[in-house]
């Protein structure tokens, strides 16, 4: 996975990031800036660790990631282009536009509330919670629903993810944060096959047979 995630506050980022990949067992590479910038060198040494081999899942966590300068971003690109296996990438900064086009369209997107005090209509999110209580092959009966019209869904995919990162932050049991881990990475996949022209009925139809099954 390769995601970027703005907006909020930095505190929040950060809090959301770590729910979204625990350390254990996910580990961390942190790259943040060195007095006013991350390097052209940060990253050259940044690219080294990842040159070691693991069997251990691990996010590439870059804070600020506006304070890139124009050489460590496109070196940053490179590595993008072609990740190592089991590396996952997280771009966090106060807005996305301030990165280059080029990253930008390299990785999912997720933007976050300025608050979570106030949850958003869960209109997305109560939905996914019936999918997930009914069996699977009667999921796809929600099909319709949804409609077929792409950016609809990818406005409902944005929903949706908001809806979750609001739900993630108040949830405080394990079990509740791997649930709503996989929910959103299974939401940012599934919006990323939308972007590139996927098959409506095919994306979504899996979308919704990947969904955990919860008891009534």
């Amino acid at each position: 996975m390769q995601l970027i995630i703005d907006g909020a506050t930095a505190s929040l980022r950060e809090t959301y990031v770590l729910k979204l990949f625990p350390t254990p067992p996910t580990i961390h590479l942190i790259l943040k800036k060195d007095k006013s910038t991350i390097s052209i060198a940060a990253v050259r040494e940044l690219l080294n660790q990842l040159a070691t081999t693991t069997n251990q899942d691990r996010v590439v966590w870059i804070q600020e990631a506006n304070d890139l300068t124009r050489e460590a971003a496109n070196a940053l690109l490179k590595v993008l282009e072609e990740p190592p296996t089991k590396t996952n990438f997280v771009l966090t900064l106060n807005n996305q536009k301030s990165l280059l086009p080029t990253i930008r369209s390299r990785c999912s997107y997720l933007h976050l509330p300025q608050t979570t005090s106030t949850l958003q209509s869960t209109t997305e999110l109560q939905a996914v919670k019936t999918l997930m209580q009914q069996k699977v092959a009667d999921r796809l009966n929600y099909l319709p629903q949804l409609g077929k019209d792409r950016q609809a869904l990818l406005n409902w995919f944005d929903n949706l993810l908001v809806q979750l990162a609001q739900t993630l932050s108040r949830t405080h049991t394990q079990k509740g944060r791997i649930i709503l881990a996989q929910l959103i990475k299974n939401s940012l996949n599934t919006r990323e096959s939308l972007t590139q022209n996927g098959n409506l009925t095919l994306v979504i139809g899996n979308f919704l047979l990947s969904l955990p099954r919860l008891k009534n």
